[in-house]
């Protein structure tokens, strides 16, 4: 399902998109991205009661009733959030968060000083990750965990494995 089925998700369009290229700050207009701004966390309740596990593509409602794609990782996190979870997984292709890439890996990082510290170092989809983060635990999940999706038995790496980063108010 989407996150506009059901009005699942609401979100605001941006109104604007900055981007950097070729060392130049550029500003995108008219692009259809969003942030979520309401969850409706009963819907979502309703189907896990039925036994229903939704898989939630990014894209949700505006107030216009318009399609607006968003950021899968920070659409987790307002789902997360709104149901009140204890952890949120978040799969990518690397193990987790490294300070200097392809060694230094962060395995915990705890407190919004370190979150900011990791956040001003990071780059590309990573910053995207530890901003869903972020929303993450500002929204209530107690852990937020950053793993890789492509090692042997994913799920067990990201719940008890070394490789992964662990995320903590």
């Amino acid at each position: 399902m989407s996150g506009a089925d059901g009005g699942l998700l609401r979100a605001s369009r941006k109104d604007v998109l900055k981007i950097v290229e070729n060392g130049k700050e550029k500003v995108l207009r008219g692009d259809y991205s969003g942030k979520v701004e309401k969850v409706d966390a009963e819907l979502l309740k309703g189907l896990l009661k039925l036994g229903v596990v939704p898989v939630i593509a990014p894209v949700a409602l505006s107030r216009e009733n318009e399609l607006v794609t968003m950021d899968a990782d920070r659409g987790a996190a307002a789902v997360a959030g709104a149901l009140g979870a204890e952890r949120l997984i978040i799969f990518t292709d690397v193990d987790g968060f490294f300070r200097n890439f392809p060694n230094g890996l962060v395995k915990e990082i705890h407190g919004s000083g370190e979150l900011e510290d990791a956040l001003a170092v990071a780059t590309g989809g990573m910053k995207k990750k530890l901003l869903a983060a972020r929303e993450a635990l500002a929204a209530g999940v107690g852990e937020v965990v950053l793993a890789n999706a492509r090692r042997e038995r994913p799920l067990d790496n990201a719940l008890h494995g070394e490789k992964r980063t662990v995320i903590r108010k």
